[in-house]
């Protein structure tokens, strides 16, 4: 394999890492307590707020409160939605479990548990408030809940003989999100003035092993004409442990997103100062033993206010929206106002990405199943760029052909290292090759046309929802692989592969890519230049580099992967053998080129002229 091909293999994947191992920008750290400021502040149109239920005079009592903390109470309360149940817990009344009522979890026994139910620090909805100095934690405090219907939870407590806090939530039957609603009433004659966190979603559920793929915080930020979306990995929240990135007016939402569901806290109505992130210990993670490997990220989010002002003897309100989604375009559209539709990111090459999914759901309906569509799209991709493919081909072998003058260049110039030598080089041996109809730059041509193929179709494959839990074959009850949007893990290993691969399962489709190429490596003719020789034997060892590198891709972009390599490695012997046949390769490839400028040309020798020398050497002998 040519030197130019090696290194179009090393450009494939030195984009693939730009693009997605860095795609999360950090944020910038202008120092202070302020991670980020966003100037100028501009005004922003306030949201409609929700209205919430009234609230009922007869409802039902079920938890008291009595003005402490009762750390023994664990009572549990349960809302829920044709789409979503929400587990709801005392004391703090916080939201302590969300689970997606339509969706599945990765073993298919239990509905998906979007934030799970695992101790933490934080829980969303808890509550922390600073009065006079003072930092109360709500959390620990004992709430009065009551319920003035199946789909409504109202929740109280005090502060002293200063605050009187009401925290309601409503979710309506086919909802999503419940509307939840914070009011503050001030006992005393006295004005005061508050500070409080109140914290969005907290930990997640990381549902996939493909590298970038893993749960991310995110916060919205809106502007005049528009709205921004900010992804934070977990090392970049570590960074930002205890600051706030403040975004006075701006902040849209605060939330928590994985491969394909997001979580989001909005504020109705009055903007927060600013949000806030916190990390746990990554190994107190929960890790949830493979094959899925699948763990419970301990990402906390809050929205902060600073400087409530409450007038004496009044009721201040604030309204939010809690949201637990898949991420589905149409569901995401609804809340493009605050940037959230801006999840669902297909990178660079996002209209590739939608047109892929698009064909594939066209040839889903014809086949039932993706893994054939994913075959099939990558049959007709080929066909596609076979014209290229063999004119690529062809002008390969017309360099093979050439090599031998090429090197007789040279050698002409061998030990001459000016640079209009070189020059002079470079153009002779271009003009051998126009003059033949080569070019050397054509043959990587196919490969450059699937960087943003193959781009396009891992970030469709990997974000999108339908292609979530498909299974490529099934037998029986043995399903390979279990989830087109996940590595296939064929069986899990008694032990842990090490970094890079970090995983306790045996993924057979990187190692098929693998062979697949190697023998596509195999059959290519032997180069006789010591350079290019060198280069063939470093592309060896760089097809164990792509089986560790793809190892834990999705299955679905490796089914790909391996179907376009066995189609073009049975294009390529197709190919050299209807140019063999047409003269152009086969015996004709390894037949030597005589140079022109040093070949000595022997006299035609006709039968006419034979006949004459004959007829002199008999005159001799006479």
């Amino acid at each position: 394999m040519e030197r130019k091909t090696a290194i179009a293999f090393v450009i494939i994947f030195a984009a693939y890492f730009l693009l997605f191992m860095n795609r999360q920008p950090p944020p910038q750290q202008p120092g202070g307590d302020s991670l980020a400021v966003v100037p100028p502040q501009l005004p922003v149109e306030p949201q409609p707020v929700p209205e919430l239920p009234a609230e009922d005079t007869t409802r039902m009592v079920i938890s008291n409160w009595d003005g402490a903390p009762a750390p023994g109470d664990t009572s549990e309360f349960v809302l829920s939605s044709t789409r979503s149940r929400m587990r709801f817990h005392n004391p703090g009344g916080v939201l302590k479990q969300l689970d997606l009522l339509k969706y599945l979890d990765l073993n298919r026994d239990h509905d998906l548990d979007l934030i799970p139910s695992i101790e933490r620090a934080r829980s969303a909805l808890g509550l922390t408030l600073v009065l006079d100095g003072r930092t109360i934690d709500l959390q620990t405090q004992a709430w009065k809940i009551t319920a003035p219907n199946d789909s409504t939870l109202v929740m109280e407590t005090r502060v002293g003989e200063q605050l009187h806090i009401t925290k309601q939530v409503h979710i309506s039957a086919e909802a999503y999100a419940a509307d939840v609603q914070l009011a503050f009433e001030n006992l005393t004659a006295t004005p005061l003035n508050i500070d409080y966190t109140i914290y969005g979603p907290c930990a997640m559920v990381e549902e996939t092993a493909a590298r970038g793929a893993g749960v991310g915080a995110t916060y919205g930020k809106t502007y005049e004409g528009g709205a921004d979306v900010e992804l934070i990995t977990r090392s970049d929240v570590q960074k930002a442990e205890g600051r706030t990135l403040a975004h006075p007016d701006m902040a849209s939402f605060v939330g928590l997103a994985n491969a394909h569901f997001a979580t989001a806290l909005i504020p109705r109505g009055e903007r927060p100062f600013g949000v806030r992130f916190w990390a746990g210990p990554e190994e107190d993670d929960d890790a949830v033993p493979p094959p899925h490997g699948v763990f419970k990220a301990r990402l906390h989010t809050g929205l902060e206010y600073r400087n409530v002002d409450l007038p004496g003897g009044e009721v201040t309100k604030h309204n939010f929206e809690l949201l637990g989604i898949p991420k589905d375009p149409e569901i995401l559209e609804k809340y493009k106002d605050i940037g959230l539709d801006q999840l669902r990111d297909l990178g660079w090459f996002a209209s590739i990405g939608d047109v892929f999914l698009s064909i594939l759901d066209v040839l889903y309906g014809l086949t039932g199943n993706y893994g054939w569509a994913i075959i099939l799209l990558t049959v007709m991709i080929r066909l596609l760029l076979h014209p290229l493919s063999r004119f690529s081909q062809k002008n390969m072998q017309k360099m093979q052909l050439l090599a031998p003058k090429v090197e007789e260049i040279k050698k002409k110039y061998e030990g001459k290292t000016s640079k209009e030598a070189k020059g002079a080089m470079n153009q002779e041996v271009m003009a051998l090759y126009q003059s033949h109809g080569a070019n050397p730059m054509l043959g990587c041509l196919p490969m450059f046309l699937q960087i943003p193929i193959f781009i396009g179709l891992y970030q469709a494959i990997l974000s999108s929802l339908k292609l979530r839990q498909q299974a490529f074959l099934t037998i029986g009850d043995w399903v390979w692989p279990v989830d087109l949007s996940l590595p296939d893990q064929l069986f899990t290993l008694p032990f842990t592969l090490p970094w890079p691969l970090e995983t306790s399962s045996l993924n057979l489709l990187p190692l098929v890519v693998m062979v697949v190429m190697f023998v596509q490596q195999s059959i290519t003719p032997k180069a006789k230049d010591p350079q290019q020789q060198a280069t063939q034997k470093m592309m060896k060892f760089f097809m164990v580099f792509i089986a560790v590198f793809f190892y834990n891709l999705p299955s679905g972009l490796l089914l790909y992967w391996g179907t376009s390599s066995a189609i073009g490695l049975a294009e390529s012997v197709f190919v050299k053998k209807s140019l063999a046949a047409a003269n152009l390769g086969g015996t004709t490839s390894s037949a030597p080129v005589v140079s022109e400028s040093k070949a000595k040309v022997a006299p035609e020798q006709t039968p006419s002229s034979k006949s004459r020398k004959g007829k002199k050497k008999g005159k001799k002998k006479r």
